[in-house]
Order: structure tokens, then C-alpha cells, then sequence
């Protein structure tokens, strides 16, 4: 019986150092190893192609989106209760 081992690493902050590599690397014959751009430019990479700006014209916070879906949630259960 053969046993398989799969090892996923995933550096988001900053690329991975050479160290860092060669550490992973022994862990499997089997692993591919690559360096990743750090998360902010991976975000703006997508929301340029998605939106074809690098920022958002006004940036909310969850809470004050949370916040103003439920203020919309109240004023229309009002509503329909007039």
C-alpha cells in the first residue's frame, strides 16, 4: 500500500525566503515550491482586472456595510408594515 502525502503552503504577507524553501523542499520529493507575491499587490492585480481601477472609489469598513444593510433592512420592514 503507498501513501501519499500532499503539502500545501501558502505565503500570503511576503515572498518565501530561500531558507524557507529549502526547509519545505525536504519535506517531500514531491513538492513544488514557488516565491508569491505579497497579498496587496495579488489585490490589486485582481481588482484592476475585475473593475479596471486599482482602488475603490470609497472604502467601507464590514461594520459600517453591516450597519447600513440593517438600517435598509429596518426601513423597509417599516414600510411594509405602514
Amino acid at each position: 500500500m503507498s501513501e501519499y502525502q500532499y503539502y500545501e503552503f501558502c505565503n500570503i504577507n511576503k515572498p518565501t525566503s530561500p531558507e524557507a524553501r529549502t526547509e519545505m523542499k525536504a519535506l517531500s520529493s514531491r513538492t513544488k515550491v514557488t516565491t508569491h507575491r505579497p497579498l496587496p499587490d495579488f489585490i490589486e492585480e485582481i481588482y484592476d482586472k475585475r473593475f479596471s481601477k486599482l482602488m475603490p472609489d470609497e472604502v467601507k469598513t464590514i461594520e459600517q456595510l453591516f450597519a447600513s444593510h440593517e438600517k435598509k433592512k429596518k426601513i423597509k420592514k417599516q414600510k411594509k408594515e405602514s
